[in-house]
């Protein structure tokens, strides 16, 4: 891919990673702020909605956050290649020679 499609694939949808990066800070805040707060009976009752007690709420909340966070990088990692992101598996690599010319 040249680098003037790359610029213009980035420029559409520019990412202000100062505000990413912001938002992060204060998610991760507030979830130590709840944790610091709840006692053992908080953390043990159920949770409105779910089948979950609020301590495995919490728990799924902050995997689902490493989860995210770790697909955030690898798609940022594609597009500083100049991979098209449509010839990215749903691993988040690119597909290999092989298979990129049988797609063809």
């Amino acid at each position: 891919m040249s680098t003037e499609s790359r610029q213009t694939m980035t420029d559409t949808h520019p990412m202000d990673r100062q505000a990413v990066h912001d938002d992060y800070e204060r998610a991760r805040l507030t979830f130590h702020r709840l944790i610091d707060a709840a006692s053992a009976a908080d953390l043990a009752k159920a949770t409105d909605g779910t089948r979950w007690t609020n301590k495995q709420l919490l728990w799924h909340m902050l995997f689902g956050y490493m989860i995210v966070r770790a697909l955030l990088r690898k798609g940022h990692e594609v597009l500083e290649e100049g991979i098209p992101p449509d010839r990215v598996t749903s691993t988040g690599t690119p597909p290999s020679t092989s298979t990129s010319i049988a797609a063809s």
